[in-house]
Parts: structure tokens; sequence; C-alpha cells
């Protein structure tokens, strides 16, 4: 099973006064959907409040095979709103309205077991309220034998300047797997955009993990030990790039989890399969980006 850990909100894609689209997202939901819709067993792990949007979004959920027995809800709040304003490239720019409780808690209905796959990441891999139930999280995917994904989706350098958000970030590098990550993400995070130079950060946190590194139009590359691989991205014409990071690590995990593969398995990957999972994550990422949706089609 794949289980995803992150934020459930309600977007709204704004493309222009007339286009207007309301769409359940949060990075963790949208390659949940994605995953469900391609028929692998995926749970997702969030927060929501008791409202008609909440309802709207487990609405969803279930009509897309994500187990949702791993959701807290809380009758004191809203749930979260997300307005995407898409430029001229289409690439979106939020603004957040959410309200969380003080006290707030997380369920893990799943043991985690050999074969099985945590994902989690953006700033809500960061944040205090419930900074202890990620770790403890990880640190049980980890006993367990399963495998950790880790993107950090971190679009603005501010977000790190929160005390103690640096050291969250470079935790969840230290104990993933897998890292993905754009090359937008690691221009926030260290403010340099040269690839090598990015390979070197991540390898002198964590040496072991697959990492790889999306490009937007350029593609993606890979880092496994001395292998590295790039392939170019699909060529399609672009409606929205919202869910596009989403729908790849979707695309490259439901590629893992069909092809059975684990934590010790990952470091073994032969150039074609690792080929293989790639091009199934740019494949998941066209879909999504030739459309208006945050996720792969039914």
């Amino acid at each position: 099973m794949i289980i995803a850990l992150g934020e459930a909100l309600l977007d709204v894609i704004i493309a222009g006064p007339d286009q207007v689209r309301i769409r359940p997202g949060g990075a963790m939901l949208n390659a949940s959907v994605s995953i469900g819709r391609s028929h692998v067993k995926v749970a997702l792990i969030t927060e929501l409040g008791n409202d008609e949007g909440a309802s709207m979004v487990l609405r969803f959920l279930k009509s897309n095979q994500v187990e949702t027995s791993s959701i807290t809800q809380y009758d004191s709040i809203k749930s979260t709103l997300a307005l995407a304003w898409l430029d001229e490239q289409k690439k979106p720019s939020y603004t957040f309205y959410k309200s969380y409780p003080d006290e707030r808690r997380l369920k893990q209905k799943h043991a985690f077991k050999t074969g099985d796959f945590l994902v989690f990441g953006s700033l809500y891999a960061l944040d205090k309220g419930i900074r202890s139930s990620i770790v403890s999280n990880v640190n049980a995917a980890s006993a367990a034998n399963a495998l950790v994904y880790y993107d950090p989706n971190i679009r603005h350098s501010q977000h790190l300047q929160h005390k103690g958000n640096m050291a969250a970030l470079e935790w969840n590098l230290e104990h993933a797997d897998i890292i993905k990550g754009s090359d937008e993400d690691f221009k926030a995070i260290y403010g340099i955009s040269d690839r090598e130079e990015v390979v070197d950060k991540i390898r002198n946190i964590n040496p072991h993990a697959l990492f790889v590194y999306t490009i937007g139009a350029e593609g993606v590359w890979a880092h496994m030990g001395s292998n590295n691989i790039h392939l170019p991205a699909k060529p399609i014409t672009i409606k929205s790039t919202v869910g596009a990071g989403d729908a790849f690590n979707a695309g490259l995990l439901v590629s893992l989890a069909r092809q059975k593969q684990t934590k010790a398995s990952i470091r073994q990957l032969t150039l074609a399969e690792l080929t293989h999972h790639l091009e199934s994550g740019l494949d998941f990422a066209a879909q999504v980006c030739s459309s208006f949706d945050n996720y792969v089609a039914e």
C-alpha cells in the first residue's frame, strides 16, 4: 500500500475572471487520487474541518479509491482554501486560507510493512503543530522497511526562515529513500540553480537515496550512486501546471509499486528499470499539465 501524508484542501484555480475551477487539492491528496485512479492501493493521512468543503473532499476521495480512515476531522474549523492564480506560463501562485485548532492529531490506521510506501512533503511536513506525528510516521515506516519518499515542494525561501523549519526539512531529507524535488524547490531552499551543486548538497545529507531532480519543460534527472540519467519532458500543450509535480510523484510511485520495489531493491535498480519508472512519472505529469485537473484521468 502507498500511504500519503499531507494537506487536504480545496483548490480554486483562477486562469481569468471567467475561468475559475474548484478542485479538491493539496500535494498529497492530488498524488493519492492519481494513485487510486491507477488501481493501486492508497490511503491518505490528513486533517479536515467538518463542513461542506470537507464533505466534498471526502466524497471525492472515496469515489477515487483513496482510503479515508486515517483522516482527522475537527468540528471547530473550516476546511482550507487555496487560491491558485495562473500566470501566462500557466504556473500558479497561491494564497491560502486555513485555520487549524490549537491541539491537532494525525491518525495512522495502518501498520507499515515491507513493500509499503510512505510519501510526504510540502510545508505540511514542516508544520510544528503536527511535527511529532510526521516524525513518528517516518520512523515507523523506516523501522518496518517501508520505502520513504519525500518531496520538499518549497517555493519560497521565506518559508524556511521560521525557527526550526530548515532543520526539519533536512531531517526529512536525511530519512528518505527517495528524494524528489524541482529546480524551483532547491533554488528556494539553498539559493542555487546548478544541478551538480544541488546534488552535492543532497549527498552531504543523504548519500544513499535515489535523488530525482525535475526541471519543468527540460525534463528530469535522476542520481543513484554513480549513475546519472536524464529524460526529456513530454511534448504537450500546457493548460495548467497545478499538480504537475504531484502527478509525477504518483506516476513514479505507481510504477515502483507495480514492480514491487522495496527499500532494499531500490538501490539495485538498473538504468533500464529506473528509466521505466521515471517515464511513468513524466507520463502522469504530462497528462495533468494537458488539463485543468490536479490528477490523471479516471
